[in-house]
């Protein structure tokens, strides 16, 4: 599946990453690192959205995304076990979605998924 994360990236020109409500340093973490990988080893526009958390605002704010932005973009959404926590309604606008999650899988709701608790689990 990181190979098809990969792929997925390559062809989008823009790329909207997104993850869940009241984020917790894990959430905000997987998001902005991601963010911050795509932005250092592509030419790609990369946003960050969700609500600002004021206790992490030491570390990033979010970006302010219109709508119309969405309907070209891939949106990558980080941390999220369920389409109910997504902290961005508009996610579900994207040309494309790609979830990255550690949690047990509660919810298909993205186009392709990689999930990084199977691949803990198959190496146990």
């Amino acid at each position: 599946m990181q190979e098809k994360l990969l792929e997925t990236i390559e062809r989008f020109d823009k790329i909207i990453i997104c993850r869940h409500v009241r984020p917790d340093p894990d959430a905000f973490g997987s998001q902005l690192g991601l963010a911050e990988l795509i932005r250092e080893n592509t030419t790609k526009t990369v946003y960050t959205v969700g609500e600002d958390e004021r206790s992490l605002s030491f570390l990033a704010t979010m970006d302010e995304v219109d709508t119309g932005t969405f309907k070209d973009a891939l949106v990558i959404i980080c941390d999220t076990a369920n389409r109910g926590r997504i902290d961005e309604e508009r996610y579900a606008l994207a040309k494309e979605t790609f979830k990255v999650d550690h949690h047990p899988e509660i919810d298909d709701y993205a186009d392709a998924s990689w999930s990084i608790r199977a691949i803990v689990q198959r190496l146990k």
